[in-house]
This record gives C-alpha cells, sequence and structure tokens, in this order.
C-alpha cells in the first residue's frame, strides 16, 4: 500500500511509481494507493495514475484507490474515472 499526504500532484504520482520495483510487485500485484490524507488533488495527478495503471496492466499488475474522500473524491466523481481507475471501498 502506498500513503500518500495531504497535497498528490503529477510529480508526486511520478516519484511513487518509480520506487516500486518488480520485487515488491511480485509480492502483492495490485498497487492499492491510499488517499485517505489527500485533501488536495491535481487533475494532472489523476491523469498519471491513470498512465501508470495503463502500465501496470500491460506488465500483468494492477492499481486500485483506496481512502478517496472530500473534494478528491468529488474530483474523481466529476471525471467520471471509475471505469479507468477503480476506487475500493467507495
Amino acid at each position: 500500500m502506498c500513503p500518500l499526504q495531504t497535497h498528490l500532484d503529477a510529480g508526486a504520482v511520478r516519484e511513487m511509481a518509480g520506487q516500486l520495483d518488480r520485487r515488491m510487485l511480485a509480492s502483492q500485484p495490485t498497487v492499492i494507493v491510499d488517499l485517505s490524507r489527500v485533501e488536495e488533488l491535481t487533475t494532472a495527478a489523476l491523469a498519471e495514475l491513470v498512465a501508470f495503471r495503463k502500465r501496470l496492466l500491460r506488465e500483468g499488475f494492477d492499481l486500485a484507490l483506496v481512502g478517496l474522500h472530500g473534494r478528491a473524491r468529488t474530483l474523481y466523481d466529476v471525471l467520471r474515472l471509475a471505469g479507468v481507475l477503480p476506487a475500493v471501498g467507495a
């Protein structure tokens, strides 16, 4: 699981993605991104998460979001991302 801070932008998503390696993915093939502490979420960050998930899917892995709430949840819903970026427990 990847817990994040209160502000999530595209750079933070790229940094998180860069820290994962195949050994980590081998033990847990779905990357869980914990957004429970995120208060501010940019559209660029969501675009990076979608791109990251696409890369993972090509390699046989997946990505899911947990803890979406507040403005981050509203933005996710307005952009209708449920079909391309799953949110677990939402």
